[in-house]
């Protein structure tokens, strides 16, 4: 399983370089340049949840906002055709969302918003195949261990990742033998036994930040 994971990850690598999509400092640049749409506009949440994936996904992706009670999906911001969804996983701000990282943008596929539903509820994945999402503008940081973990603790294992692609499986022991080594550069896995174990791929040029 280590050597298709692997396989899977150079072939998503493929993607993500094609789309020659830009390091985080510079995402945020862009995003926020004054020819584009107003920063925290909903033109500019689109462009910026969107561009979380590459452009051939994020382009006829549904788009989310952020929905405050978790209990329901975000507003719709666009209605998609490609089974893809783009949304924010970090609340905005004090006074808004002002740089694309502030979103920690994701996009997922079918899958992955199955196994989303089961991560919100604090139960088992519902997905039944492999997931895929991106997240090429990086995070705000989490736990490698504790999937509900929001703050740095001594023992939590923190993280702040750049831009990068995750891979959730349906069956979380046909990963059991990947790393749990996120200092390396290479895919690694997070969450390792708990349900909601999956494999992060940082993009390249983009290094793990602590």
């Amino acid at each position: 399983m280590q050597r298709i994971a692997l396989a899977t990850a150079t072939i998503l690598l493929a993607a993500a370089c094609q789309s020659k999509a830009p390091e985080a400092g510079k995402a945020d640049s862009a995003a926020s340049a004054t020819t584009g749409p107003a920063v925290g506009s909903v033109e500019w949440k689109i462009a910026t949840y969107t561009s979380a994936a590459p452009p051939t996904i994020g382009a006829n992706a549904t788009v989310l906002d952020w929905n405050d009670s978790l209990k329901a999906p975000g507003t719709e911001l666009r209605k998609g055709t490609n089974g893809w969804t783009c949304m924010p996983l970090m609340p905005p701000p004090a006074g808004g969302y002002t740089k694309p990282v502030e979103t920690a943008a994701m996009c997922a596929d079918a899958q992955t918003m199955l196994w989303a539903q089961g991560y919100l509820a604090k139960t088992k994945p519902k997905n039944t195949l492999l997931g895929i999402g991106y997240m090429l503008h990086g995070d705000v940081g989490g736990s490698n261990t504790d999937p509900y973990g929001m703050t740095p603790t001594a023992d939590n294992d923190w993280v702040v990742s750049g831009p990068h692609i995750m891979i959730f499986p349906a069956d979380v022991n046909r990963i059991k033998d990947i790393p749990t080594d996120h200092r390396t550069g290479a895919p690694y896995q997070m969450w390792k036994g708990t349900p909601y174990a999956h494999i992060m791929i940082p993009t390249p040029g983009a290094a793990m930040m602590h």
